[in-house]
């Protein structure tokens, strides 16, 4: 009797084949959820670095100003002259915070800062321009987002907080406060509170 034999088969049998493919599908799954998360925190890193950037810039912007406040009326001579510095409640319930900074161009300039919807806006005056009667030329500049419940408040003479400037007639023309304070709520971020010291 002849035995024949037969060669054997060294691939794979159907069975292995698909159990190969199933894995390779998991594991191709799971490297895509990781690059996809891994993506997605980058993303989110990104904006919130954007958003902390715009934050730091914005603060910089209102220190930037606030610092350069100045007793505009003890070096010129204005009749009736208008308070350097006021902080005054607008009609639909927010403050506008209004001052004259050193501006090294135009020397003595009107500046301030107001909140219109979420955005806090650097307003500024032509330097001529009567403090009371700013009329319908003023520039304003968005320079924060996302902000809520804006406060100022200022510090007289006697260490006491209050929000609005000038408090009397013994806070009148020439006359600054001893520093500003600062309150806001942000999107993504929370309340903040600045101070600045005037003197």
């Amino acid at each position: 009797m002849i035995r024949s034999e037969r060669p054997s088969c060294s691939g794979l049998t159907l069975i292995e084949l698909l159990v190969a493919l199933v894995i390779l599908a998991i594991l191709g799954l799971m490297s895509w959820r990781g690059i996809d998360s891994a993506l997605n925190s980058r993303d989110h890193i990104i904006v919130i670095e954007q958003r902390w950037q715009k934050l730091s810039r914005g603060f910089a912007l209102i220190e930037h100003n606030l610092l350069q406040i100045s007793e505009r009326n003890a070096y010129i001579a204005t009749p009736g002259a208008m308070p350097d510095f006021k902080l005054e409640k607008l009609a639909d319930g927010q403050q506008r915070l209004v001052f004259w900074r050193m501006d090294p161009q135009q020397g003595a300039r009107l500046t301030g800062f107001r909140l219109d919807d979420d955005k806090l806006m650097l307003l500024r005056w032509p330097h001529n321009v009567p403090m009371l009667a700013p009329g319908d030329d003023i520039k304003a500049e968005s320079i924060l987002d996302g902000v809520h419940n804006v406060r100022w408040a200022v510090l007289t003479a006697n260490f006491q907080w209050t929000d609005i400037w000038p408090t009397g007639p013994t806070a009148a023309v020439g006359s600054l406060p001893r520093g500003i304070r600062i309150d806001m709520d942000i999107d993504n971020v929370g309340h903040i509170q600045r101070l600045f010291a005037l003197h």
